[in-house]
């Protein structure tokens, strides 16, 4: 009922499952792009702490894990080579998802305090 009203159809599948299939479809290049350019944002904006450092970080932290997600996926699709080496792959996808769920939440948190700005009750 809800979908209907929503003009949702069977097929939606979730933030997640939408993350998880573009992260498939992106490049195993454009992955390790997008790794690096993360690390690279979240050093930065610690070492540096320009204004709005907090927002870079979440930012980094996002783009960093959404390329160290789609790499340790990729590694796990491939045959097995031990059994160690898929517990670090999966270890890895997991941190990723930690870290790039933590970014995005601090992210609309800090898009919550700048638009309500400073109310005084």
């Amino acid at each position: 009922m809800v979908a209907d009203i929503l003009g949702h159809d069977d097929d939606y599948l979730g933030l997640p499952a939408t993350l998880a299939n573009a992260a498939r479809r992106t490049s195993d290049r454009r992955a390790v792009d997008y790794a690096a350019s993360g690390i690279v944002i979240v050093v930065c904006a610690v070492l540096f702490q320009p204004t709005a450092w907090v927002a870079f970080t979440s930012f980094g932290a996002c783009v960093g894990s959404f390329g160290a997600w789609a790499i340790a996926d990729r590694e796990l699709r491939e045959p097995p080579e031990s059994r160690s080496g898929r517990l670090a792959w999966r270890l890895l996808r997991g941190a990723a998802s930690v870290f790039g769920t933590a970014g995005a939440v601090m992210l609309l948190f800090l898009l919550l305090a700048v638009g309500l700005g400073t109310w005084k009750s």
